[in-house]
C-alpha cells in the first residue's frame, strides 16, 4: 500500500460527525474546560475543543448551539464537503433585525441562518460547499492566538460581522442565488453592503473555496 496524500484536519464519513470550536473573545477557565471534557472526547485547551461522535446517531448533547451560547465564538463542522460554519457574538442594538434580511435558502439548504441566541448573543449560521486543501490547516496566528489558518479565516470573519460588515453574506448570496416569489411583498434581497477599502480579501479567501451546494 501506497500513501499518495495526506489531508491534515478531521476525517469525516457517513458513520461520525466531527466538530472543532474556538474561544476567540477570552480563553476557557480550568471549571469551563471541565465541563465541556464531560461530553469531549479530547481534552479541551483553554481555546479550542475537538468533538467526534462515532455512529450514525450519536451527537454533542444539546447541540453544538449551547457550547457557542456558553463557551465558544467560533464553531465548524464538515461532511462530505459541506460546511456548518458558526459565528458567536453580543450583537450591537438594531444588528438582529439588520441580519435576519440577510438570512435565506438555496435548494432548500438554508445558507445563511441568525440564531437570537440567549439575550443579545447571537448565532450567524453559514453553511456552503467547500473544497480546501490541507495547508489551511497549518497553525497561523489571529491577533496573538495561535490557530489553523481556517479559524484564522473565520476570525476575520467574525470580526467583519460583529462591525457590521455583511460583505460575506452577501457574498454567500450571489455565489448560490436564492429564488424570488415575486408575488410576495417581502421576499425582496436585502440593502447590498458599502464596498470599503479594507476587508475584501476575506471575503475572496473564502469565495475561493465555494463549490456548488447540491
Amino acid at each position: 500500500m501506497k500513501i499518495l496524500s495526506l489531508r491534515k484536519g478531521f476525517a469525516s464519513d457517513h458513520s461520525s460527525t466531527s466538530y472543532e470550536f474556538m474561544a476567540v473573545d477570552k480563553p476557557l477557565g480550568k471549571a469551563e474546560r471541565d465541563e465541556v471534557a464531560r461530553i469531549s472526547d479530547k481534552r479541551p485547551t483553554s481555546r479550542k475543543a475537538s468533538f467526534i461522535y462515532r455512529g450514525n446517531y450519536n451527537d454533542i448533547p444539546g447541540g453544538w448551539e449551547s457550547l457557542m451560547r456558553k463557551y465558544y465564538d467560533v464553531m465548524y463542522f464538515e461532511s462530505y464537503d459541506r460546511y456548518t460554519l458558526a459565528f458567536a457574538f453580543n450583537a450591537a442594538p438594531g444588528q438582529l433585525d439588520e441580519l435576519y434580511q440577510y438570512q435565506f435558502s438555496y435548494n432548500d439548504w438554508d445558507v445563511v441562518k441568525i440564531d437570537s441566541g440567549d439575550g443579545n448573543r447571537i448565532i450567524v449560521v453559514l453553511f456552503c460547499a467547500l473544497q480546501i486543501g490541507p495547508y489551511c490547516f497549518d497553525d497561523d496566528e489571529f491577533e496573538g492566538i495561535e490557530c489553523p489558518w481556517f479559524f484564522k479565516l473565520m476570525m476575520e470573519i467574525r470580526k467583519q460581522l460583529m462591525s457590521g460588515d455583511y460583505r460575506i453574506l452577501y457574498a454567500l448570496r450571489e455565489n448560490y442565488p436564492p429564488e424570488y416569489d415575486p408575488e410576495d411583498e417581502e421576499d425582496v434581497p436585502p440593502p447590498k453592503p458599502k464596498d470599503l477599502e479594507t476587508g475584501a480579501d476575506v471575503i475572496k479567501s473564502l469565495q475561493r473555496f465555494l463549490t456548488e451546494l447540491y
